[in-house]
Order: C-alpha cells, then sequence, then structure tokens
C-alpha cells in the first residue's frame, strides 16, 4: 500500500498507534480484540508477539490495522 502510494505527489507516512497506552500495533491488536474470549491464550499471544517484535522488528498480528497520513509536500 505505502509503495503504491509513493507515487503520489503526497509522500505517505505510516502512522504508529499512540493514544490510551497504545505503543505498537500489538497493543491495539489486544486491546481492540473481544476481551472475554481466550483471555489466558491472548496473554500469552501477546508476549510471543512482543517477543519477537523485540528481536526482529516485526509486528505479526492477525489483524491488519493501518492509519496513512498523506505528507504535503509545500510544507
Amino acid at each position: 500500500i505505502i509503495n503504491i502510494l509513493k507515487n503520489t505527489d503526497h509522500p505517505p507516512t505510516l502512522m504508529n498507534p499512540s493514544r490510551l497506552g497504545v505503543k505498537n500495533r500489538i497493543d491495539l491488536w489486544y486491546l481492540s480484540s473481544e476481551k472475554n474470549q481466550h483471555g489466558t491464550a491472548k496473554k500469552i499471544i501477546r508476549r510471543l508477539i512482543s517477543f519477537i517484535n523485540s528481536i526482529s522488528g516485526i509486528e505479526l498480528v492477525p489483524y491488519l490495522e493501518l492509519a496513512i497520513q498523506k505528507n504535503d509536500s509545500s510544507y
């Protein structure tokens, strides 16, 4: 998506979650998922994908949630 949008007059920026104590897409997935379903399993999965993220920098989450900001090149 970002590569396609880079070919426009206003290059995009992939934004990171930053509200309500959310630091990354892993936190966003955890907080936005159904809290009552599989609570212990989700905590374990959150820790596992957080560990993978700390080693590799890759955020492996089951849902795609993106916020893209269009930058105005005139600024």
